[in-house]
């Protein structure tokens, strides 16, 4: 009589390997080991052979266990090796920057600063000579002013004295041409620059000729 515990097992692997044989390539899962531990379980009539064979099936234990999810029936993952590695990467630390090129950064930094302070001083000190200048122009101006409204009230001064002294000098002369003749004698004499007015008092004498002859 053949032992019942051996011809479950028997039974067993042919049920699977007739559902693999059937199975389509399009429905094949990946991991084949999970497509055998989703395999319908049998019914207690196979499980029993229609009756009770008094072996205790509930103690066996299969020899093959199931893989782990992260494998694939041959060997680990390559997702969870490389997970692994990843993580065990520490906190990034910086390199640390070289001693002389932090001195070299120093040093241009100082030179700009004191750059820009020589460049602020001399803008200051243009500024205030530009100022400076500005205020001696107009003081200059000023007394340029003062200066030429003096030297006018001064001219006419001499008109007007020049008028009176020949008025009271030549008292019997009562022709306003000559008058007017020897004032402007004694402008251009006493004006630089001015223009020469010998033709403009040669016509003014002789229309004071003219005048005493109508007068005689």
């Amino acid at each position: 009589m053949s032992d019942p515990v051996s011809d479950f097992l028997q039974r067993e692997q042919d049920a699977l390997a007739n559902l693999d044989g059937d199975a389509d390539e399009d429905f094949v899962s990946v991991n084949p080991i999970q497509n055998q531990q989703q395999a319908p379980v049998p019914h207690d009539g196979i499980l029993n052979n229609a009756g009770d064979s008094g072996v205790d099936l509930s103690g066996l234990e299969l020899r093959d266990a199931a893989p782990s999810p992260l494998q694939n029936g041959r060997g680990p993952s390559p997702a969870n090796s490389t997970s692994t590695r990843g993580t065990s990467n520490g906190p990034h630390v910086e390199k640390e920057e070289p001693e002389k090129i932090r001195k070299w950064r120093e040093n241009q930094k100082r030179m700009i600063e004191e750059k820009d302070k020589a460049e602020e001083k001399k803008k200051e000190e243009l500024r205030e000579h530009a100022k400076k200048e500005l205020q001696e122009w107009h003081a200059q101006r000023v007394a340029r002013l003062e200066q030429r409204k003096k030297d006018n009230r001064e001219r006419e001064a001499q008109h007007f004295e020049a008028y009176n002294g020949s008025a009271k000098k030549d008292g019997n002369i009562k022709n306003t041409w000559e008058r007017i003749a020897k004032m402007m004698e004694s402008g251009s004499k006493s004006v630089r620059g001015t223009k020469d007015t010998t033709r403009m008092k040669s016509l003014v004498l002789s229309m004071s000729k003219e005048n005493e002859n109508g007068a005689e």
